[in-house]
């Protein structure tokens, strides 16, 4: 991963890192990583990441409403009949403000990282 930021760095790009754990998110930041995509749902920031995460002044995109869909707390539905909304909505839009992600409320799968084998 850090060549990979490395070689990122070098061409003058950002080098943003899609997480899934705390650990792996410690270590996309550790490695000199600019950005992470996304929170991590295993386990709730704790003072060493938002240290480190600091330090490094990395930023985070937490895409919260993704977070909150996976858990089975969306308010996608209402927004996309939000009349000061749809005029804006495609149809794919508002397909995917009323679904469901995952299939099964409150339980978000954390995929093994194939790079921690």
């Amino acid at each position: 991963m850090q060549a990979v930021i490395e070689a990122s760095h070098r061409r003058g790009k950002l080098a943003v890192v899609h997480v899934l754990s705390m650990q792996a998110a410690k270590d996309a930041i550790a490695a000199g990583a600019d950005c992470l995509a996304h929170l991590f749902v295993d386990n709730p920031p704790d003072d060493e990441f938002i240290s480190l995460v600091a330090q490094h002044h990395a930023f985070v995109i937490p895409t919260l409403s993704v977070l909150a869909s996976s858990a089975g707390a969306t308010n996608g539905p209402s927004l996309a009949q939000d009349p000061r909304l749809t005029p804006y909505l495609t149809s794919g839009a508002i397909s995917d403000l009323l679904a469901k992600y995952p299939a099964t409320p409150g339980h978000s799968a954390t995929p093994k990282n194939p790079c921690e084998s």
